[in-house]
């Protein structure tokens, strides 16, 4: 599956978080905390473990990951000065929700990051609005803490997810980030299903995004994508394909939601995903339909514009292929679950005696994957869904 050295590290050095955002994974809208949360983080003592000879080829480390926040990591200052030690102009990028740190941290990690990488602030809107997504995050931490970094040489990056509760805030974020010389992008929410009326009428079908309290389990408010204005298409964010103002001229749904969180492991059960079998119709097509070009293998670096390639660390220091399947098996999803528990997991963690280039030539990176890209898996399904719907285009289900 990699035939090349890895060039770029995608790492969720903890699964610890201070926000409480409606669509992440490790609670249920806003509410109960995922039972497969482990309150854990990676240290310094683990890069040491991945050794000079792979950290030394490593050309950018991105700290984001699917369910942690970077900064919640106690280590995260010392683990980024590590990696300067050992390779001093590799590419840094933190991504943060800006609430948790302390100003010490951040003007330390922006000396630490200056030029070469950036520290990116996902906040949605401004006091009055971020709060509504990003759950729990307090604005003033978020200013100390952005003016703290803004005080130091790094680069400053501003990622905006827009909705409609924020999209007359945009003007304002654009006018904001030019005096302070910071980069500004806006991205599409993930959450908001899409569905059509039927396969002659194209209309959309968007519902919107309940959020709950996490101590009473209560319904709090509800939040609906930007339908009718565009954001602007200069200043758009790299995703997944086909995310670019995905929900303008949908019908907004605003079905009745459960008042109150109950039954936590039913509700568990259910977003872990459907069977396998539920995708047993993608054997009616052949492989090559799926048009699947896999963002680990075929990523291109930012300087050189030659293909590279990339994996992705877990906060239990497990390397999967990407940050999707990464995710999908935290949820417990059946096929991802499946293709992992033909393995044994601890040859996917290194050890004194497991490097990191054997666990990238072990069975599951070699074959399992291959057969998952390639529609031979010996399953209902022959092909990871996974990788078709993130990586390809995914044949609707008749």
């Amino acid at each position: 599956m990699y035939t090349d050295i890895i060039k770029k590290v995608h790492i969720e050095v903890t699964d610890k978080c201070n926000s409480e955002c409606p669509v992440c994974p490790r609670n249920f809208q806003g509410g109960a905390i995922h039972p497969n949360i482990k309150n854990i983080q990676l240290g310094v003592d683990y890069f040491k473990l991945l050794g000079d000879d792979f950290l030394k080829n490593i050309q950018q480390w991105h700290f984001c990951g699917t369910r942690g926040e970077p900064m919640a990591n106690t280590e995260i200052v010392d683990i980024v000065s590590y990696l300067r030690y050992i390779t001093p102009h590799v590419k840094i990028i933190i991504r943060t929700n800006g609430g948790i740190g302390g100003v010490k941290r951040y003007k330390e990690l922006s000396k630490l990051i200056g030029k070469n990488g950036m520290l990116v602030f996902s906040v949605d809107g401004w006091e009055d609005t971020n709060e509504i997504y990003r759950k729990n995050v307090r604005w003033d931490k978020v200013k100390a803490h952005m003016d703290a970094y803004l005080s130091g040489p790094g680069n400053c990056h501003w990622d905006y997810l827009v909705f409609k509760h924020n999209y007359d805030q945009i003007p304002f974020a654009i006018e904001f980030a030019e005096k302070n010389n910071i980069q500004l992008e806006f991205k599409e929410p993930f959450g908001f299903d899409r569905k059509f009326y039927s396969t002659s009428d194209k209309r959309k079908i968007v519902y919107t995004l309940p959020v709950y309290d996490r101590k009473s389990g209560e319904l709090l408010y509800e939040i609906e994508p930007e339908t009718e204005r565009e954001f602007p298409r200069n200043k758009h964010a790299a995703q997944p394909a086909g995310m670019y103002n995905q929900y303008i001229g949908a019908e907004v749904k605003r079905i009745k939601h459960a008042k109150n969180q109950k039954g936590i492991e039913k509700i568990a059960n259910t977003w872990a995903g459907p069977s396998i079998d539920y995708y047993a119709y993608l054997k009616n097509y052949d492989n090559s339909e799926f048009n699947i070009s896999c963002e680990a293998l075929n990523r291109v670096d930012d300087v050189s514009g030659l293909p590279t390639q990339e994996i992705f660390i877990d906060c239990d220091g497990m390397f999967y292929p990407c940050c999707y399947l990464a995710g999908k098996h935290f949820m417990g999803e059946p096929q991802i679950t499946a293709m992992i528990n033909k393995v044994d997991k601890s040859k996917l963690i290194p050890s004194v005696d497991n490097s990191p280039e054997s666990i990238l030539k072990s069975t599951f990176f070699s074959k399992i994957m291959v057969d998952g890209l390639n529609g031979n898996l010996d399953d209902s399904a022959g092909t990871c869904h996974t990788c078709v719907s993130m990586c390809g285009e995914m044949p609707v289900k008749n």
